[in-house]
């Protein structure tokens, strides 16, 4: 729904961005054009206590922050970027009110931040099977307790697990 109702081609990096990678706010926000490494569709960001890490993009996500790099005409080299001129770093707010437009007019009742994005991220990936250890890494977490206190397995999964795994 949230990717259906982006207007712009901005909104839709933005959100594809923030979902795919897991980052926080504060570390979408630092990033410039030419920290995007387009071979191995990835970047570094530095995270909380100014530990860097390595963080991944999904096709869907480079493909549209393809288009929106592609698509703009300025010379700043800023990532996210404000829409009028003069051009600057769109400010963690404005991201955050980006997100926040989407999701008004997606008509979702419960809100929607960066942070949600960061929180859905963790869940939909443990629950297709990814190993804790890596989505703590991926999310810059130094403790395995904050991991899973982002993510949360569903009933499916449970299940999932519990006939995969019980010794009968």
């Amino acid at each position: 729904m949230l990717r259906e109702s982006c207007d712009t081609v901005r909104q839709r990096a933005f959100l594809e961005i923030l979902y795919a990678t897991g980052c926080r706010l504060s570390e979408v926000h630092g990033l410039d054009k030419a920290d995007i490494n387009l071979q191995n569709m990835s970047t570094l960001v530095i995270g909380k206590g100014d530990k860097q890490r390595e963080v991944y993009f999904s096709i869907r996500a480079m493909y549209h922050l393809g288009k929106y790099i592609n698509g703009r005409n300025d010379n700043c080299e800023t990532l996210m970027l404000t829409e009028r001129k003069p051009y600057r770093r769109l400010s963690k707010r404005g991201i955050q009110r980006e997100i926040d437009r989407i999701s008004q007019k997606a008509g979702l009742k419960d809100k929607v931040s960066p942070h949600v994005l960061r929180h859905s991220f963790a869940t939909l990936t443990l629950n297709n099977g990814a190993e804790l250890v890596a989505i703590q890494e991926l999310l810059g977490h130094s403790s395995p307790d904050t991991t899973l206190r982002y993510a949360k397995i569903t009933h499916e999964r449970k299940r999932e697990q519990h006939k995969k795994y019980l010794i009968q």
